[in-house]
């Protein structure tokens, strides 16, 4: 159980605005990322740890078929929060009917 936000900005390329109107809440705090290739996935995963949320939600910016995600290898981060990947369709229908 969480409540969902959407990151600002919403590339979550450089440091996010922190869930602080959610400090008294017992549950979750997860924040929709979208999932451009203006940075990569880690840089958008660390920017929603360091503002501190539990879970990035990370949408497809494209609208075709969700078949593969391209994994790379990257230097050796610390990520202590749940990452989820979901598609174009899933990311709006979020947007528009959750936020």
């Amino acid at each position: 159980r969480g409540y969902v936000v959407a990151a600002e900005p919403l590339d979550a390329c450089s440091p996010l605005v922190p869930p602080t109107f959610l400090t008294n809440f017992t549950v979750g705090k997860f924040v929709l990322i979208n999932g451009t290739e203006t940075c990569g996935f880690s840089k958008k995963v660390i920017s929603a740890q360091k503002a501190g949320y539990d879970l990035a939600i990370i949408f497809d910016p494209f609208p075709m078929p969700f078949e593969f995600l391209r994994v790379v290898s990257y230097p050796k981060i610390e990520i202590s929060i749940q990452v989820v990947f979901i598609s174009f369709m899933d990311g709006i229908t979020i947007k528009e009917n959750y936020l």
